[in-house]
């Protein structure tokens, strides 16, 4: 059923991707750097958008992402028209409105949905401008990491029975990726503007550290990967408003922003106070530290929800 739903939605907006792919290929060929910065605001966007769906928890049916609010679409496909050039915009708003206008149909959104993707775009690109000028391309790496985060979630919510087979591919590719990736140009690309001092490592071990963590326990990934996601947009937050590396001042200010997924879920593991002090000490190995600590303070203290009832 979920296939069936999936493969409509697809087809009814293959326009909208089809100008998505035809427009970071024209900045791709044009400019490298605006197409990465581009890429890094949509995935920033995205991510940022899925973490919020999969923290309310609105519930629809019959779509890849199971929650509604708010639209992703709706925030990438606005994002689009921020970014395009004045003259450019007009002949673009006909392509937004149809989007907007299939998701409504297809019931997968309501209008407070689309109105929320539409602020969120708005927020996160201030939010995006920001960063990009105080911390640079680590910010733009970072962006990368939240989606990635984002994306295996998604994946474990409909594979959550396949999802150990399916991160030891992911795994494997990463391997074979860090031996290859200077034979594939854009791929090249790729590593050398997103991790250019370790040359794909950083995201090789995020994907390592779900993996193993999925070992430890598979019933805790939801813990694991939501956590993952907002410790490390709280760490990138307090480098942009304290130094532009980790600092005491950032710490705190991840502190802040660790409340959101206890606030959102409705869960408080004590254990998980612990985990910006993680992020904070692990240096260039938290992608791998964090998720794997996740995992184990969630064994450890095996309660969820605020009447600390035992996870079934």
């Amino acid at each position: 059923m979920i296939f069936k739903y999936f493969s409509l939605d697809i087809l009814f907006l293959l326009p909208f991707y089809s100008f998505l792919v035809i427009f970071l290929i024209v900045e791709y060929k044009k400019r490298k750097e605006n197409f990465f910065k581009c890429l890094s605001l949509m995935m920033f966007i995205y991510a940022l958008s899925e973490s919020l769906k999969l923290g309310f928890k609105i519930p629809r049916e019959g779509f890849f992402s199971p929650y509604r609010f708010p639209s992703s679409h709706s925030a990438v496909s606005f994002l689009i028209f921020l970014l395009l050039p004045n003259k450019w915009r007009f002949w673009y708003l006909p392509l937004f409105f149809y989007v907007v206008s299939i998701k409504l149909l297809l019931k997968a959104h309501k209008l407070i949905d689309i109105l929320a993707g539409v602020a969120l775009a708005l927020i996160g690109k201030a939010i995006f401008d920001k960063a990009r000028k105080r911390i640079g391309r680590l910010f733009q790496r970072k962006c990368f990491h939240f989606f990635i985060i984002v994306i295996l979630f998604l994946i474990y919510i409909n594979f959550t029975n396949l999802f150990p087979k399916l991160m030891t591919l992911t795994t494997f590719l990463g391997v074979f990726l860090l031996v290859t990736w200077r034979k594939i140009p854009i791929i090249r690309d790729f590593v050398e503007f997103y991790d250019p001092g370790r040359k794909g490592l950083a995201a090789f071990l995020l994907s390592l550290g779900v993996f193993l963590a999925s070992f430890l326990s598979l019933a805790y990934m939801e813990e694991v990967l939501f956590y993952s996601f907002w410790v490390d947009f709280g760490a990138s937050m307090g480098r942009i408003a304290g130094k532009k590396r980790k600092s005491v001042e950032g710490l705190l200010i991840s502190y802040v922003f660790l409340f959101v997924p206890f606030i959102l879920t409705k869960k408080f593991n004590p254990l998980f106070l612990l985990l910006p002090l993680v992020e904070f000490a692990s240096g260039a190995y938290d992608n791998l530290t964090l998720p794997l600590s996740i995992s184990i303070f969630s064994l450890l203290f095996p309660y969820r929800g605020i009447t600390l009832q035992p996870h079934s």
